[in-house]
This record gives structure tokens, sequence and C-alpha cells, in this order.
């Protein structure tokens, strides 16, 4: 499955490198979430992550597959 993300990349300033390490946590997380539901996991290892223009974290796996990650009051939900 190919999550469709026409979003932008994190905006990097003065505050640039927590930003991007907070993303990347974030990633981190929600990539051992979506293995743990998904048997046979296949798409490897988070290759890189971004916000998308609603401020979802979208993540990309070394497969070229990726998600949308949106936490709700009940769960983590990816599309």
């Amino acid at each position: 499955m190919h999550g469709s993300c026409a979003g932008v990349r994190v905006g990097i300033g003065g505050e640039g490198m927590s930003k991007m390490k907070e993303l990347r946590e974030r990633a981190e997380e929600y990539a051992r979430e979506h293995k743990k539901a998904c048997e046979g996991w296949t798409h490897g290892e988070v290759e890189k992550a971004w916000l998308d223009d609603d401020g979802n974290i979208c993540v990309q796996y070394e497969d070229g597959c990726w998600w949308h990650y949106r936490e709700t009051e009940e769960s983590l939900v990816w599309w």
C-alpha cells in the first residue's frame, strides 16, 4: 500500500534540530505500532518522515512505500 502525501517537508529554522529529532522519534514510534499490527512486515525501516499540509506525519519506508499517520483519542490510524 502506498500512501499519498502531497505535503511539505518540515521547515527547519532555529529550532530545526529538535523539531527534526522529535519528528523522527514520533515516526519511529508510529512505525513500531504499525509493524506490531501487521504480520510479516516487509517494508523495512523508516527511511524518512515529514509533515503533510494537514499536520499529519508521513513516513516512508526502505521499500518506498509510505503512509500518513494520525493519533486519535482511541488509537493511531494510518492510511
